[in-house]
């Protein structure tokens, strides 16, 4: 049906262009009959003229000939007083007539190009006709076409628009029960508060707390921490809340920052106890792509410091971020394993340099 609608629409189009260039075929056939019209007009014009002299010359020659009667004027027939009168009407006459005659054959050729003309036209008139009616004919049989068209495309339109609606309903649902989970976790969250502050926490408990609080707000500093608030406290459960904001609320470079800073914080805490064991500190490339390179090396210096004064270790790889070594108290792994693209960490042992 489409198929159809396309061909009728082509069909309507080229008949279109066919009636446009006979109508304006048809306005340059009135324009040059106007012309024609006016020339005739004009020659006509010019005849009649050319008459009313012939016969003001007429009148001339017959007031001559009077006078020549009258014997007081000219008393012999030779005299020669209006001889010169004669041959110049004489001449002027026959100038007019052959002015006349070269008038009447160029409007008589006139008159056939303007028939001609005329012919053509009605022609033209009737041809324009038969378009006319045909582009009528396609175009009612288009409409039809256009409107079983549009039946189709409000019908597809309606399915759609109903899917739509089922799945924006359907999603209307998970939000309501998403909401209810979220109180529901709320709920739960709130008892679990109210049932850790009923409980005693021993001496050590709330030292360590107090210790890792003050900790996470050195080294926030140390990283530069500049959008997360400076008061920082521990919950009972050991989690850190920054100003009113808990762990979660950050993202990006601060949620980065807040937890190396916990980290190194509670690193700190273990190596100020010389009989404590948890003396190394293992980083895996801790966001370095959300901290700038000289606020991590602050803090890397910051853990190399640390780690030399109270016998500890800091181990951490990197990929963008360069650390300067100190040859004396650092040591650098660097992948050995040669692979199709880089070397590799792992490989072989008969791949490694080591080997051969």
């Amino acid at each position: 049906m489409k198929d159809s609608k396309n061909i009728k629409s082509e069909a309507i189009s080229g008949l279109d262009e066919i009636l446009s260039e006979h109508r304006s075929r048809l306005i340059e056939l009135t324009q040059e009959q106007r012309k024609l019209e006016l020339k005739i007009r004009g020659f006509n014009t010019i005849k009649n003229e050319i008459e009313s002299e012939i016969e003001t010359l007429n009148l001339n020659e017959d007031a001559r000939r009077a006078f020549i009667s009258f014997s007081e004027l000219c008393s012999t027939p030779s005299c020669g007083m209006f001889m010169a009168s004669a041959e110049s009407y004489g001449k002027s006459l026959l100038y007019l007539k052959d002015q006349i005659k070269d008038l009447e054959i160029s409007t008589a050729a006139n008159l056939q190009i303007a028939e001609s003309i005329q012919t053509r036209k009605v022609v033209l008139e009737k041809r324009i006709e038969e378009l006319n009616l045909q582009r009528s004919l396609a175009e009612r049989e288009s409409g039809v076409s256009a409107f079983i068209e549009a039946i189709s495309r409000t019908t597809t339109e309606i399915f759609e628009l109903q899917q739509e609606k089922e799945k924006l309903n359907k999603i209307e649902e998970q939000k309501k029960q998403h909401i209810k989970i979220i109180e529901r976790r709320e709920q739960a969250l709130t008892l679990q508060e109210s049932l850790e502050r009923t409980q005693e926490q021993s001496a050590e408990v709330v030292r360590l707390r107090l210790q890792l609080s003050a900790g996470m707000a050195k080294w926030l500093n140390v990283l530069h921490a500049r959008n997360i608030p400076e008061t920082v406290r521990i919950d009972p459960s050991l989690k850190p809340i920054m100003g009113e904001e808990k762990l979660d609320i950050f993202k990006g470079s601060s949620k980065a920052r807040t937890v190396l800073a916990y980290h190194a914080a509670l690193f700190e805490i273990c190596l100020s106890d010389p009989s404590s064991p948890f003396r190394v500190l293992i980083l895996d490339t801790p966001k370095q792509q959300d901290i700038p390179n000289e606020h991590l090396d602050s803090y890397i210096n910051a853990l190399q410091e640390l780690a030399a004064k109270d016998n500890g270790q800091v181990i951490f790889s990197t990929s963008s971020y360069r650390y300067n070594i100190n040859e004396k108290t650092d040591k650098e792994w660097l992948p050995s394993f040669p692979s199709e693209k880089e070397l590799m960490y792992l490989g072989p042992p008969d791949s490694s340099p080591q080997a051969s």
